[in-house]
């Protein structure tokens, strides 16, 4: 994809982002901010906030606010969440980079629903580890397990 198309992703169980109750978004672990090793989190979708909308620039998704600084894979070592469950290391906010893989991702649909994937991982897929709720940090999991509750699959709206 050339150019930049400014998105906010949702996870597809809850199709859009609007003032329902449970709909979920993706955003960056500061308040009204995205900076510098902010992890990508869960949390109630607003059209209007400014850390749930990213920006899609070739293979990279950037914060709009901060275009320099992109969805970074920080490993596949595992990691504990919020209830003590292993799990692969949460997505940071690195600075760009050209060419690096890790900050890579393929699958971005401008409609309908889709999974983003690291470059080159196709067995691995952005989203949460069970069901998603608030605060929850966004990981490179596998996509098998992801497609059992359907918290890979994600929309731009």
């Amino acid at each position: 994809m050339n150019g930049r198309v400014i998105i906010t992703i949702c996870y597809i169980a809850w199709m859009i982002c609007t003032d329902l109750p449970g709909e979920l978004s993706s955003e960056c672990s500061s308040s009204g901010d995205c900076n510098l090793d902010d992890f990508i989190i869960i949390k109630d979708c607003s059209p209007s906030a400014r850390d749930q909308q990213f920006t899609a620039v070739g293979l990279t998704i950037r914060p709009t606010i901060d275009p320099t600084l992109c969805f970074t894979i920080m490993g596949y070592g595992t990691a504990k969440d919020f209830d003590d469950v292993t799990i692969t290391t949460p997505i940071q906010l690195k600075l760009c980079e050209e060419n690096n893989s890790n900050q890579q991702f393929v699958g971005y649909r401008s409609s309908g629903k889709f999974e983003l994937s690291p470059f080159g991982r196709a067995d691995r897929c952005l989203g949460s580890f069970h069901h998603p709720k608030p605060y929850e940090k966004i990981h490179p999991k596998s996509c098998t397990a992801g497609r059992i509750h359907t918290t890979s699959e994600w929309i731009k709206y």
